[in-house]
């Protein structure tokens, strides 16, 4: 497969120094990756051809994460229909092979080959618009990513308590646990800068054991010492 990603014998007409990063697949199922340039492993953080094809499963639907996969290929297939073999702007993310968050605006044409018979040349550029209501600066979720562990080790994470008050009597009744990211780097991180990251790359489950743990041992140490306890709400601890 390595051989036939790095040539572009069997694709004339497709310049194999272009500065965009494209590939090329299959029309039909199961849309097996043919072709992929230089600037395709930067995007994928691959260290060769051999890296990505197995990072994506040789499938190119796959350069696509799993949660717009779905969406992204109705809407090709769309497009392909209604604009005579040619798509623009599918705007997706993306999962590269050290996990990093990266989202792209992926366009396209069918072209005809002696080879292959029809085949897609896909371009994609990497952009900086999220998905729908989550913006967080791309430095930023990869820091995120690369961080986490140590983050948790060192407790950069904190937990606050915010207080639950019955409306009827006044009184205290229950509190939600809350993380913060307090960095000795880049300082407070809110929520939202995290919180999506770590659920797109789904790391989730890290921060909720450590959040359940950091709730458990504050639990303790209050029955220790005798002093009341209520019930602490996770449902929106991470939120």
């Amino acid at each position: 497969m390595k051989q036939k990603m790095k040539d572009l014998g069997d694709f004339p007409g497709i310049a194999e120094n272009l500065p965009c990063c494209f590939y090329i697949t299959q029309t039909k199922e199961p849309f097996g990756l043919l072709y992929a340039n230089e600037e395709m492993l930067r995007l994928f953080d691959c260290r060769d051809f051999d890296e990505l094809y197995r990072h994506v499963d040789g499938d190119a639907f796959h350069v696509i994460a799993m949660d717009d996969r779905a969406r992204v290929k109705q809407e090709i297939v769309h497009e392909l229909a209604e604009r005579n073999d040619r798509f623009d702007h599918a705007r997706g993310h993306l999962f590269t092979r050290t996990s990093r968050i990266r989202y792209a605006d992926v366009s396209g044409r069918i072209i005809e080959t002696q080879a292959h018979g029809k085949v897609c040349y896909c371009t994609l550029q990497e952009i900086d618009i999220p998905l729908p209501g989550v913006t967080v600066d791309r430095d930023i979720r990869d820091y995120v990513i690369s961080h986490l562990d140590e983050a948790i080790e060192n407790h950069w994470i904190q937990v606050y308590y915010q207080p639950i008050i019955r409306t009827l009597t006044g009184e205290l009744c229950g509190m939600e646990a809350l993380a913060r990211w307090v960095d000795p780097q880049i300082g407070f991180l809110a929520p939202a800068s995290f919180i999506p990251v770590l659920e797109q790359v789904r790391l989730i489950h890290q921060l909720d054991a450590y959040v359940l743990e950091e709730v458990c041992h504050m639990l303790h140490q209050r029955l220790n010492h005798d002093l009341p306890i209520t019930p602490i709400s996770a449902a929106a601890t991470l939120r």
